[in-house]
């Protein structure tokens, strides 16, 4: 099973931040509205600091860029985690990782759902993104990612049935931003979503496909399980008050 510290690694590198700060280990993500993935701080070292300090300075940084201050954790920050808790910082968003060997996923049928992929999104596209909040921010992360990485139009009945974007940080590709159309749910589309984005992983030399989503969204952890991804660790953030 690969490790959930190596995810969360893909995990920015596959969908990065506008701008990175440091104090000491920490990683001060700034986000511009790119969502919670890309505007927190991720803990990966010591400080080089008192945490009481350490924790107000980046408070003052994230605020400066007009963020509320967030911290993305794993089980392994505890500590971490302690202290923000008693500075009455709030459990936000328990999301599990879901990986599987690309190999394996790639040999599955697509049928009836039809792949295409673009080397950026059409308005279509962007149309179907909309429905789920997917707007202008998250579109210029996708932008921002560096490696190899493509946009999927998922056809079905001759209409864009729902859209994806994966992206590959060396021995990973992460399926990004999957939403499908409201009346073409439960055909497939998921499913097939997930095929396409192992198989272009694959083309690109990737051994495993993962993702992250959600504890609260229970149709999409059932979907997943039954391609056979399996659960690999997982982070939470923590939030400040307001």
């Amino acid at each position: 099973m690969i490790p959930a510290e190596r995810l969360v690694e893909a995990l920015e590198a596959t969908w990065p931040p506008a701008e990175i700060a440091q104090i000491g280990g920490w990683r001060l993500r700034r986000g511009i509205g790119g969502g919670s993935r890309v505007s927190s701080v991720r803990p990966l070292g010591d400080p080089g600091e008192p945490v009481d300090g350490a924790i107000a300075k980046a408070e003052r940084i994230m605020r400066g860029w007009g963020q509320r201050p967030l911290f993305q954790l794993t089980d392994a920050d505890a500590a971490l985690a302690a202290e923000l808790s008693a500075r009455s910082y709030a459990v936000k968003d328990p999301t599990v990782f879901m990986a599987a060997p690309a190999e394996a996923l790639a040999a599955r049928d697509l049928a009836p759902v039809r792949q295409v992929e673009c080397a950026a999104p059409l308005a279509a596209m962007e149309a179907i993104w909309a429905l789920d909040d997917v707007g202008p921010a998250r579109l210029a992360v996708m932008e921002r990612a560096k490696g190899p990485k493509t946009y999927f139009a998922l056809r079905l009945k001759d209409r864009i049935a729902g859209v994806a974007f994966v992206a590959v940080d060396r021995d990973v590709a992460l399926l990004h931003a999957l939403v499908v159309d409201p009346a073409l749910r439960r055909c497939g589309v998921g499913v097939a979503s997930a095929i396409a984005s192992a198989r272009f992983g694959l083309s690109h030399g990737t051994e495993t496909l993962a993702l992250a989503v959600t504890e609260a969204n229970a149709p999409a952890l059932a979907l997943y399980r039954g391609v056979g991804l399996v659960q690999c660790g997982g982070y939470r953030y923590l939030a400040a008050p307001d």
